[in-house]
């Protein structure tokens, strides 16, 4: 798939939180200086920002503190990232300009808000039936549109050593549906009051903390964490409510959003910091926005680093509900690309597997899809309730994951990630506009079942084919098994855009058989002629939901070469009335023999031949651009009158340094027809 890196410029936005309670971050992106915040001033925090240094060097003397600002606290996951105070009457821009422009400051950012979105005017089905885990078919849903978790729980229903962190609005910790599963820390919870027991900084924090209102109470004022949680792990076969991926598990909760939905990212990093320092292996994140945050993706890719996974809700379209690409539009945290790739992007299903309506997409940054719509779970004070979005489908991979790594302990956060990924049921064929890495939605029982002993594994060849100039051309992609099998294995496979589009090849999906006894199987893509040319262009299939096998290698690129010849430029010649005064325009015409697939520039210079620049013509020089398709452009001399008898004048103008064409005649001959 593309690799579409984050933008990191800036916008002037007000964060949220993606559509149906799901989250918002909002960003920065190395800013450059105070005329480039171009913010609400409700975007951030007025009193502080976040500060790296290069090279903070040992103790508590920092290399450089700006006039007027303080320092907060250090933020111990990231080396050198501080959260720094603003005195009265300091500005936040003028603070981040002193800061930027000292050589020890690695970057310097505000210290953003984060929100709570508003849920969109989503169905709610009132029938509290938890079809995301178990699909029969009701309500008209499609069956087996789930996430097979009773076939899962036949092999694993969790484990009281595994701990989530769920940093969102809090946690009602006294639910009779999750008390139970609540994580508590026992050397405060046996300690002294009012005293940090086992020095980790926080004084009583026997259930978490709340970063927002910086105390050890971490209740939630919302809704939305507690419901959550539920998901992931609401206590199962109590005979009460609903019941969790994981019956057994603890939740760790982490508010940094207060009661309105408010928090910055400050506290979300805070509350990250804590959970990977407090031993959470996995951490939820129903929340974001499209602005990106520096600060906020060195702390994921340092919890990367302590083998933490983070479980992010992919979004939930833009503000009229429409789903957006997040391979064009980053979604942050879920769009984040750490160097250890321990982050998983959600989007969301409804109960006949097709993408929710708001649920964002993207063949490069969204991982899989998980059930996202009419979502019954637990809500504070021992109730219950529905919601949607992508935030409700980011915990049932979060409880996956939970559930997974309780079976595998001694798996690295990247193969947990990929295990869950290499396993999904595909809904490619249901959502063909909608692409996502896997094309996929969860299915937790693969991802259990693919851990049995002494499974071949799969992997995908890659290939790559010249085009042709009309007609499709076939080809193939070999799927290889390590060991032959005694059963028939069976792997979905989906092709996803690269540079490549539907005209250049044949894309699908479908499924692909290795029988009993064999180790190979082909998979034929059709590739689309043309005599248009353009660069090299690359697209991907993709494997998954294998059954009897693993996936060792689910990727496999095609390339395909371009074999047309660049098109021929040419410039026309041009005769004109030179008139009496004033001036007269000259226009060339510069052509492309064919259109091309791509940008076509070239240099142009004007040059004297029985003419003179400055008293005949007006000399000029510069480039034009072809954008793909184009085949004409103008260039236009100006040509100085006069009423002086004499002959007819010429000069030139001549092509040079041609980009993605050859030049066939590249010398344009200008003629002044004396008039007087």
């Amino acid at each position: 798939m593309p690799i579409r890196r984050p933008r990191h410029n800036f916008r002037s936005r007000r964060p949220r939180l993606d559509v149906l309670e799901d989250r918002s971050v909002p960003s920065s992106n190395g800013l450059i200086g105070h005329t480039q915040l171009m913010v609400d001033k409700g975007s951030f925090d007025p009193s502080s920002i976040l500060v790296r240094f290069s090279d903070p060097g040992p103790g508590p003397v920092l290399p450089f503190r700006a006039v007027g600002t303080t320092v907060d606290h250090a933020i111990e996951l990231v080396p050198g990232l501080y959260q720094m105070k603003l005195s009265k009457g300091m500005s936040v821009a003028a603070a981040l300009d002193m800061y930027q422009a000292n050589p020890a400051v690695r970057y310097a950012e505000p210290n953003f808000l984060i929100h709570v979105e508003n849920a969109p005017n989503d169905p709610k089905y009132l029938d509290g039936t938890l079809w995301g885990m178990n699909n029969t078919g009701q309500s008209g849903g499609t069956a087996d549109a789930d996430i097979d978790a009773p076939e899962a729980w036949d092999l694993a229903t969790g484990s009281s050593s595994m701990v989530v962190a769920v940093i969102d609005t809090g946690v009602d910790y006294n639910h009779p549906d999750l008390a139970a599963n609540i994580w508590s820390n026992a050397t405060e919870a046996n300690g002294l009051p009012g005293v940090d027991d086992d020095g980790n900084g926080f004084v009583d924090d026997i259930r978490g903390w709340d970063f927002a209102n910086n105390d050890n109470n971490p209740m939630d004022d919302h809704s939305h964490g507690t419901h959550v949680s539920g998901t992931i792990g609401a206590i199962g076969n109590n005979g009460i409510g609903v019941v969790g991926v994981n019956w057994n598990v603890q939740i760790m909760p982490l508010k940094f959003l207060n009661a309105q939905g408010n928090g910055t990212t400050a506290a979300a990093i805070a509350a990250l910091q804590y959970a990977v320092a407090n031993g959470a292996k996995i951490s939820n994140h129903s929340y974001g926005d499209t602005a990106f945050s520096q600060a906020h993706l060195d702390a994921i890719q340092a919890a990367g680093a302590a083998d933490h996974l983070v479980v992010a809700a992919a979004g939930n379209g833009n503000f009229f509900g429409q789903p957006i690409n997040n391979d064009v539009t980053p979604f942050y945290p879920a769009s984040y690309q750490p160097a250890i790739d321990n982050v998983i992007s959600v989007a969301a299903t409804t109960r006949t597997d097709a993408f929710a309506s708001f649920s964002n997409y993207g063949a490069a940054s969204v991982d899989l899809a998980a059930p996202g719509v009419s979502i019954y779970s637990t809500m504070p004070n021992n109730a219950y309730g529905f919601k949607d979005g992508t935030s409700m489908a980011a915990p049932h991979v979060t409880g996956a994951a939970a559930l997974l790594w309780s079976c595998a302990p001694g798996q690295s956060v990247t193969e947990v990630k990929q295990r869950l990924l290499d396993n999904t049921d595909s809904i490619a064929a249901l959502n063909p506009n909608r692409p996502t890495v896997t094309n996929g939605r969860l299915n937790i029982f693969k991802a259990l079942n693919a851990g049995q002993p002494g499974l071949p594994t799969l992997s995908i060849s890659d290939a790559s084919v010249t085009e042709g100039n009309s007609g499709t051309v076939a080809v193939d992609f070999t799927v290889t098994l390590s060991a032959t099998s005694t059963q028939d294995v069976t792997v979905n496979f989906a092709t996803a855009n690269g540079t490549a589009s539907a005209a250049d090849y044949a894309g699908g999906s479908s499924t692909v058989t290795i029988l009993a006894g064999q180790t190979t199987a082909t998979i034929t893509i059709q590739v689309n002629g043309d005599d248009l040319d353009e660069a090299n262009e690359t697209y991907f299939v993709n494997l998954s939901g294998p059954v009897n096998a693993t996936i060792a290698d689910g990727q496999g690129l095609g390339t395909i070469l371009d074999d047309d010849p660049a098109p021929s430029l040419s410039i026309s010649d041009v005769a004109v009335l030179e008139g009496d005064r004033g001036t007269t325009i000259a226009v060339f015409t510069i052509s492309l023999g064919t259109a091309s697939g791509q940008s076509v520039t070239v240099n142009f210079a004007t040059a004297n031949a029985t003419a003179s620049s400055g008293t005949d013509y007006t000399s000029r020089s510069g480039s034009v651009t072809f954008a793909p398709g184009e085949t004409t452009k103008t260039i236009e001399i100006n040509i100085k009158g006069d009423r002086k008898k004499e002959s007819d004048e010429t000069f030139f103008v001549n092509l040079s340094s041609p980009a993605n064409a050859t030049i066939l005649d590249g010398q344009g001959l200008g003629t002044i027809l004396n008039d007087d």
